[in-house]
């Protein structure tokens, strides 16, 4: 499923996520790993 570029930015901006950031997709098996040292939002 393809997002727009826009709809992502606001969905950072709204969790309070401000320039700079990385997006990454991440697979939900690996989410326990991540959430240790990461802000994760689900888009």
């Amino acid at each position: 499923m393809r997002i727009r570029g826009g709809i992502i930015l606001e969905k950072l901006w709204r969790a309070g996520i401000g320039p700079p950031f990385e997006a990454h997709v991440r697979t939900p098996d690996k989410l326990v790993y991540y959430e240790r040292f990461s802000r994760l939002i689900k888009i």
